[in-house]
């Protein structure tokens, strides 16, 4: 279910004219495999409110 929503979120994006998704997952956080094999890239860390979440980054295929 979870690679169904954000293939919905990236056709969102898409009909929006975007090129790419970002999200900010929790350092420890599962859903982070799930990221990485939909497309998403690490693309730096954020600290926020005491926790510390890296930035991961789709950019949209065709």
């Amino acid at each position: 279910m979870g690679a169904a929503l954000l293939e919905a979120a990236a056709g969102q994006a898409r009909a929006r004219g975007l090129d790419r998704v970002g999200l900010l997952v929790e350092d420890g956080n599962r859903a982070a495999t799930l990221y990485a094999r939909m497309g998403f890239r690490a693309a730096g860390t954020r600290t926020l409110a005491g926790g510390t979440y890296t930035h991961m980054v789709w950019t949209l295929p065709g």
